[in-house]
């Protein structure tokens, strides 16, 4: 296994850099060991925080619209490979069943699971990130044929997701974000399990970064839009791009 880093253990990074920036002014330059000692704050917070009964029950995570089915198990599977807590595994072995009950109804009925974009795209995600810390193709096996059918249809919409879908996933998020998703669950498929196309899996989401680039990003400000012709800065947008490319590096080196 390599690059056990879980996308929620880079979110943390990547918040625990904005938070150093933002008291740089009171507490001096930001350093590794600043960002460290914020990331460590976090997680502890954070490892806290998902110990509360009411977010995980019948085997699934709740209260979390949705995106608990990526980072519980992203964040149990990361803890377990570092400390070796049995019950972190046990947690995320549930978590994991449930999104694979999820993922395979959602392959079968693109139309009908569109309704619940949010969660079946962070069960999707959180199956894929398994494979770095799991010896099983279980997980994958279950992730392929949704993933197959969700990136048909996002190559008929030229890699950029504009339409209304799910609760509020689109109008949330916004299409940069949710079509960066795209891109995320190849290399997370292509770093867990990389002789299963692995490199063609890498290409796909190359071209989807690209199609997103071409639509999104502006570059006067060096930001990319929340979606085209909107020119708000936005978190998501950014925030999940970071991660793709994030990804992109560890996979490719550029």
């Amino acid at each position: 296994m390599h690059h056990r880093a879980s996308v929620a253990a880079l979110l943390l990074c990547i918040m625990a850099t904005m938070a150093c920036a933002a008291e740089e002014a009171d507490e001096g330059p930001v350093t590794p060991a600043s960002i460290a000692k914020k990331r460590a704050a976090m997680l502890a917070e954070v490892a806290s925080s998902m110990d509360e009964p009411n977010y995980f029950h019948d085997g699934a995570w709740h209260l979390h619209y949705g995106d608990g089915l990526m980072f519980g198990p992203s964040f149990d599977l990361a803890t377990w490979s570092l400390g070796g807590e049995a019950r972190h595994k046990e947690r995320a072995e549930k978590a994991l069943e449930a999104n694979t009950q999820r993922v395979e109804a959602a392959a079968k009925d693109l139309a009908g699971a569109m309704k619940d974009l949010e969660s079946v795209a962070m069960a999707l995600l959180g199956l894929l990130e398994s494979g770095q810390f799991l010896e099983t193709t279980t997980h994958v096996e279950a992730a392929e044929p949704l993933l197959e059918v969700v990136d048909k249809f996002s190559r008929t919409l030229g890699d950029y997701i504009e339409i209304q879908a799910g609760d509020f996933a689109v109008a949330s998020y916004g299409p940069t974000a949710v079509s960066s998703l795209i891109a995320l669950a190849h290399l997370e498929l292509a770093l867990g399990w990389p002789d299963r196309d692995g490199e063609k899996h890498v290409e796909r989401a190359e071209q989807v970064l690209d199609h997103i680039e071409a639509k999104a990003w502006d570059g006067e400000r060096k930001v990319y839009r929340f979606a085209t012709g909107d020119e708000r800065l936005m978190l998501y947008p950014n925030a999940t791009l970071m991660l793709a490319h994030a990804r992109a590096y560890q996979l490719t080196g550029e």
